[in-house]
């Protein structure tokens, strides 16, 4: 569901939101103290086999506010992946 959030696995979160357009979830990443906005695709939406993927195990119908009214820090605009 496009804009749904989802409990997974993956190297570096364990909830994403899906982005039905552009076919990939999104999720927060902290690295060295700073906070980065990343994609990651589906398992049988990624061709190479060495990326790492969102292996979703169920969809959160009702996640915390927190992940609800996450916004975008105006802090972030350059720093997505």
């Amino acid at each position: 569901m496009h804009g749904g959030y989802y409990k997974g696995r993956c190297r570096n979160a364990t909830v994403a939101r899906w982005n039905a357009e552009e076919q990939c979830f999104y999720h927060w990443r902290e690295k060295f103290g700073r906070i980065y906005i990343e994609t990651i695709k589906y398992p049988t939406d990624e061709q190479e086999p060495w990326w790492d993927v969102f292996d979703v195990v169920e969809e959160l119908c009702n996640p915390n506010s927190r992940f609800r009214s996450m916004k975008r820090p105006a802090s972030l605009e350059t720093q997505t992946t």
